[in-house]
């Protein structure tokens, strides 16, 4: 008779191999303030959060632009080099297959395009990464066939925000640029292939070469072949996504609670998490640069006595909904309305409670941005 056990184990490798694809990063950079970026990519092996590491004059403050929806990521300077990073945290290593790629871009400061400018990729040389120059064209290499787009992305980013996806496709062997969401002709590409342990980074792939003149808004890189309907609905609309970002102290957390925070999903909810039972207020704020005049992150035990090192971040100025949680993980619904004004806006929660071992347990604070 076969052992169940060790039919699962013999099994497992199949069965990771068969893992649906995933996205990978996601930054709606509506952060709009500091030296991070938060990742909102679903169940991804990246950090949920990337730093942002500028040599711009007046950094963070100018590491920040507006976005095509909400902020940006601010283009760097090219001569001097003065790049405007995102090291995202995450190290690809060694994997083959499909991936897509989408980004708007945009250049807002009038800059002569320089021989070659990078718009991201790992940082070592011959390694996966984007870059243009004088020509104007975007292209794709490092990862197999090095492909280019037809349209001439620095003069279309030179008077207005521009979309851009690709799609290597490992099944059909194509690779395929989309320009606001209208497909160029297919190039034929070997299957690619990742092999690099370093670092991704957005805005720049090396230090001692240019990054990114363009501003950058909505980056997401994918496991998935992104159909074209999905290129589409990424070239229309803003994409929805949360993610954990930083504060807190004690032993509760805030996190998704299952669906994502599209607008008009009324069972939209977010978990509380603690081992006991607390009372508590969910905040919600429209940013986290400040809390009136604070300027945040404010530790808390500064005026909270019997506080370790306790971070509020974000402004907690639009209201809260207060109740009881159980213990374990506790679900509060915040039902989004259908209303297309929402597109691209960002809340930023955070949860005060008490009845706990210390004073006050504050959640780590939570960025919920409405989309598609």
């Amino acid at each position: 008779m076969k052992h169940p056990t060790r039919c699962a184990l013999l099994a497992l490798p199949l069965l990771i191999a068969n893992l649906p694809a995933q996205d990978i990063l996601f930054y709606r950079f509506d952060d709009a303030y500091g030296t991070k970026a938060t990742n909102s990519a679903v169940g991804s092996p990246a950090p949920s959060v990337g730093t942002i590491i500028s040599a711009l004059p007046n950094a963070p403050a100018s590491s920040w632009v507006p976005g095509r929806f909400g902020s940006a990521l601010a283009g760097g300077q090219a001569s001097p080099i003065q790049p405007n990073r995102v090291d995202t945290g995450w190290v690809p290593n060694t994997f083959t297959g499909s991936y897509s790629y989408a980004l708007w871009v945009r250049l807002a400061r009038g800059q002569a395009a320089p021989s070659l400018f990078y718009a991201f990729g790992q940082a070592t040389s011959g390694s996966f990464r984007a870059f243009s120059g004088t020509s104007g064209l975007l292209f794709t290499s490092g990862a197999g066939t090095t492909v280019s787009t037809v349209a001439n992305i620095y003069s279309l980013a030179s008077s207005n925000w521009v979309h851009i996806a690709y799609v290597a496709d490992a099944t059909a062997l194509t690779g395929t640029y989309y320009i606001n969401g209208v497909a160029e002709p297919s190039k034929v590409i070997v299957v690619p292939t990742f092999t690099s342990a370093v670092a991704f980074t957005i805005g720049q792939q090396l230090t001692t070469s240019p990054g990114s003149i363009w501003d950058i808004d909505e980056f997401l890189f994918t496991r998935n072949v992104l159909t074209a309907t999905e290129v589409l609905d990424l070239a229309s609309r803003s994409r929805a996504g949360d993610a954990p970002y930083g504060g807190g102290c004690g032993n509760l957390t805030l996190g998704n609670g299952g669906t994502q925070p599209s607008i008009g999903n009324l069972l939209y909810q977010v978990t509380l998490t603690s081992p006991t039972v607390l009372s508590f207020s969910l905040g919600l704020g429209t940013n986290r640069a400040s809390l009136g005049s604070i300027a945040l992150p404010f530790d808390l035990s500064t005026v909270i006595g019997g506080l370790p090192t306790c971070l509020i971040d974000t402004a907690l100025d639009i209201g809260s909904i207060s109740g009881v949680k159980t213990a374990g993980a506790f679900k509060v619904g915040l039902p989004i309305p259908n209303n297309l004004a929402l597109d691209g806006f960002t809340l930023f929660l955070q949860t005060p409670a008490v009845g706990g071992t210390i004073p006050l347990d504050v959640s780590n604070a939570f960025s919920v941005g409405l989309g598609k």
